[in-house]
């Protein structure tokens, strides 16, 4: 699987999950795209390279708002985002506990046939 993470979720972050799962492909945002440009506007050019990507993202945001949201129904993309939580929690302890339910963010993700929202807390993926 290819996981691409949004311009919210830390960077180092996303190179530690790289490291941590050496099966599935790890994506930062940033390394395709120029900072700055529009979520309507990578999450189309994602759908367009593999719509079989998954956008992994540290804000659920995108959901409230209306045209990013169509954007990403109309992309087809499946959408994995942490809930508040995880932006009030320390580095050290978002690295263990990130790389802790990375396996079962994984083992879900891969079960799923249609797009699908997932919202992970620090102890459970839930479909949404």
């Amino acid at each position: 699987m290819k996981f691409i993470f949004d311009k919210n979720f830390p960077i180092n972050a996303t190179r530690i999950l790289d490291i941590f799962d050496r099966q599935n492909e790890m994506r930062h945002c940033t390394d395709l795209f120029e900072r700055g440009t529009a979520d309507t506007v990578w999450l189309r050019e994602i759908s367009g390279m593999d719509n079989k990507s998954i956008v992994l993202s540290h804000d659920g945001r995108i959901l409230r708002n209306k045209v990013e949201r169509n954007v990403l129904s109309e992309c087809k993309l499946s959408f994995v985002y942490l809930t508040k939580t995880w932006a009030q929690t320390p580095w050290n302890d978002f690295v263990w506990k990130i790389t802790r339910i990375w396996p079962n963010i994984v083992k879900d993700v891969s079960r799923i046939r249609t797009p699908k929202v997932f919202q992970v807390t620090q102890s459970k993926v839930i479909i949404t």
